[in-house]
């Protein structure tokens, strides 16, 4: 898969795409009706948008720092994601109906917020929110089982402690397990530790759902054949969870749309060839 853009070679635009995408991004039959672009020097073409099954923006979530386009954007459990999605069918949701969206930080972060400040994000689409992480005392040690932020920041933060005797990472694909000693001047006090760790690692993370909408213009690029290639514009937007998915929504009903027209059109000249 090639991503559009200025790029020096292939290897800078080049991902390797696992199974799930294959299913979920790269179905065949959304991919022939899905519009198409030139890839970045113009010796192929390209999705102008992968055709994904699933709002994957708000289960995979998104951060960025370029200059003037800042944005971050948390992600979500599909469970609590999916109703929301299928009410969005029926009619357009507003944030009251988002309410009960679950937060899945891959670092088994916490949500420690109020929901005040939840319904403030939903309704705004910038906020602050808290998170915190999940410890527990065993073997005369704490054990930290998540992250509100990466590794090196927190092993920083913890180094800096004058109660710490060593940490050791323990963590292996399925879990997080950093393991942190206490001197011993202080293996009486577990408990006090414990919570100065809690406190030491809660952070408050700005999120801003903010993104680059990449959208066609009506002036043609390239036609090859029947397909006519559309030159790109590009509009940063900033928006809200309930309006994305309620965007999202419109567009893979208008996807569905052109993928069943397809469908009936090959079939209609199959049974007129066959017919003749």
């Amino acid at each position: 898969f090639l991503a559009n853009g200025e790029a020096a070679a292939s290897r800078c635009t080049e991902v390797r795409l696992s199974e799930f995408s294959e299913k979920y991004l790269l179905d065949e039959d959304y991919l022939a009706v899905t519009d198409m672009i030139p890839n970045y020097d113009d010796t192929t073409i390209e999705p102008l948008r992968l055709p994904a099954l699933v709002p994957l923006l708000l289960l995979n979530g998104s951060k960025g720092i370029a200059v003037g386009t800042r944005t971050n954007i948390p992600n979500f459990t599909w469970k609590s994601l999916k109703p929301v999605v299928l009410k969005a069918l029926d009619k357009e949701i507003t944030w009251k109906d988002c309410k009960k969206l679950e937060f899945d930080d891959i670092l088994n972060a916490k949500f420690n917020g109020t929901q005040e400040e939840f319904e403030d994000y939903l309704k705004n689409g910038t906020g602050t929110l808290k998170f915190s992480v999940e410890t527990e005392i065993k073997d005369k040690a704490i054990h930290i089982h998540s992250l509100t932020s990466g590794i090196d920041t927190t092993l920083d933060k913890l180094n800096k402690q004058d109660w710490v005797y060593s940490i050791d990472d323990m963590s292996n694909a399925k879990e997080i397990d950093i393991v942190v000693k206490p001197k011993a001047i202080y293996k009486d006090q577990l408990e006090d530790i414990q919570k100065k760790i809690e406190k030491l690692l809660t952070n408050s993370i700005n999120y801003s759902f903010s993104t680059n909408m990449i959208e066609q213009t009506k002036e043609i690029d390239v036609e090859l054949g029947d397909k006519k290639l559309y030159k790109l514009g590009a509009k940063y937007i900033e928006t809200s969870i309930p309006e994305y998915i309620n965007k999202w929504v419109k567009y893979r009903i208008d996807l569905e749309d052109r993928m069943l027209s397809s469908k009936i059109n090959a079939l209609t000249e199959e049974k007129e060839r066959l017919n003749f």
